[in-house]
């Protein structure tokens, strides 16, 4: 995907993807992004904590397993709403 691009999508869906912390630095260059899904994924709090710049998040959806893992980055986007 062009970068252009892909820092113009609203929405991203990486649920059930293969992608790890390494890969959220390309998530977290989505800048207009409202809502992500990462859901069955093999994300990490290492992972989440790249997503600190993405203030125009809206919603995120996490697997359960990291529910007590998003501190800091509720911290980042206080207008972030977590679901899991």
């Amino acid at each position: 995907m062009p970068a252009a691009l892909a820092s113009s999508a609203r929405v991203g869906n990486v649920s059930r993807a293969r992608i790890t912390d390494a890969g959220m630095k390309y998530v977290a260059t989505m800048t207009q992004l409202d809502d992500l899904w990462l859901q069955s994924t093999e994300v990490t709090r290492q992972g989440l904590a790249q997503l600190k710049g993405l203030t125009n998040l809206k919603t995120i959806y996490l697997d359960k397993y990291l529910s007590k893992e998003p501190g800091e980055l509720k911290q980042a986007l206080p207008k972030c709403r977590f679901y899991y």
